[in-house]
């Protein structure tokens, strides 16, 4: 027992010394918690304010696309949006949409995303030799199913008219350039939707004829070529051609050689949609080039609700803009119609497409008259369209990422 009290002694005053040094430096804990609080308040207050004073931005040049602006509530009805949520969910939006120094804070954010292994940011992947890479988030196989039935039935109906209809494919960068994707990233996330397509293809004879633009392109790109931005999650023009060779010759057509076209740099500080995404701001940019050949500016091209036509197929004021991929067609638009000036006896195409075909018009226009529809835009019937403008041929032309985002092709079945 006497031990025992003698072991306890030492125990019991360093016991009693610790008790002292916190109650000496408990003063001093209350201050700087104190301040850490007043920091944090004031850094919440200060941004507060900057968030409701500053103008409120419509349109990010950086992202490309529209922010959201604070929520309006109606005068008949102020307390609607505050019962459902909706108010609070559109609020969220607002706040991370117009959040101060937002673009600073994303560009750190992605320097420490990377300096914790991530190989990510914003769903973007940091790839080898300065790649950007949009992450496969999910299959996407309701949408595919949904827009692979919608085609099925109109091709059923549009080829009693002896219109044929193709539907191509084309890649993604996760799908056409898998060497560049950062180690031990899973590839099957990127290539169900592909074995997906593969099924529904394989179950029942198609009405339709199918190119997967894939192959081409891998081909392309184990001969040095560089098939997509790296930047962006388009391919390049030189990927835009070899798609137009692998489409012509499943139409047992001849495509024109490469020394057909003149490349024609026309900016080299092009930085895409993943770069305005990713927070990687570290990367260099990207170059786009014009592949030109003899005749390209007695090609006319007349966009839906805009006056006047174009000559050949630039809108090269897009080139001092972020948006500069956008040169290619001016851009998005419902209804673009490509021709010579004059008449002439060529076969009529019609272009069902998203942004993927806007490189690859110039080659196809090489060949066709075109009528182009995008179904984002153009709410009338296609099949009406196709039989009015006399097209001998449908060409059905989407990225992979488009097929499996959302039912895009659905308006198809419009008669």
């Amino acid at each position: 027992m006497k031990k025992q009290l003698q072991n306890a002694i030492p125990y019991q005053e360093e016991t009693n010394q610790r008790l002292d040094m916190q109650i000496q430096k408990a003063g001093t804990c209350r201050v700087s918690n104190l301040l850490l609080i007043i920091v944090m308040v004031s850094a919440m207050f200060l941004f507060g304010v900057l968030l409701m004073a500053l103008p409120q931005q419509t349109f990010s040049e950086q992202e490309n696309r529209t922010l959201k602006t604070f929520p309006e509530i109606t005068r008949k009805t102020p307390g609607d949006k505050l019962i459902d949520g909706s108010f609070f969910s559109e609020f969220t939006l607002f706040c991370e949409d117009q959040f101060p120094f937002r673009n600073a804070f994303v560009a750190v954010k992605s320097v420490f995303e990377l300096s914790q292994g991530k190989a990510e940011n914003n769903g973007i992947l940091y790839g080898k030799d300065g790649y950007l890479i949009a992450r496969m988030q999910n299959t996407g196989k309701e949408y595919l199913h949904v827009n692979l039935e919608s085609v099925s039935s109109f091709a059923s109906r549009i080829t009693t008219d002896g219109i044929p209809v193709t539907l191509a494919v084309a890649g993604r960068t996760a799908d056409i350039m898998k060497e560049k994707t950062p180690l031990f990233y899973p590839t099957e996330e990127a290539d169900a939707p592909w074995e997906l397509l593969e099924d529904e293809l394989s179950q029942a004879e198609p009405s339709f004829g199918f190119v997967d633009l894939r192959p081409a392109l891998v081909e392309a790109v184990g001969q040095g070529v560089q098939v997509m931005y790296r930047t962006d999650h388009h391919w390049t023009t030189e990927g835009a051609y070899e798609a137009y060779c692998a489409l012509l010759r499943s139409w047992n057509m001849d495509p024109l050689p490469k020394e057909y076209f003149t490349q024609e740099i026309v900016s080299d500080s092009f930085y895409g949609t993943s770069y305005r995404s990713s927070g990687f701001r570290w990367v260099a940019p990207d170059t786009i080039t014009f592949w030109r050949f003899p005749g390209d500016e007695d090609i006319q091209m007349f966009i839906g609700g805009v006056d006047g036509a174009f000559s050949g197929f630039y809108d090269r004021s897009y080139l001092e803009k972020t948006d500069k991929y956008s040169a290619f067609l001016s851009g998005n638009n419902g209804y673009t119609q490509i021709s010579l000036k004059e008449e002439s006896p060529r076969e009529k195409l019609l272009l069902i497409k998203d942004s993927f075909a806007h490189c690859l018009v110039p080659f196809l226009a090489c060949h066709f008259d075109l009528e182009i529809v995008d179904l984002r835009y153009y709410k009338q019937s296609v099949a009406a369209l196709a039989r009015d403008a006399g097209c001998s041929r449908i060409l059905i032309l989407y990225n992979m990422a488009s097929l499996t985002d959302s039912p895009v092709l659905g308006l198809l079945g419009m008669e």
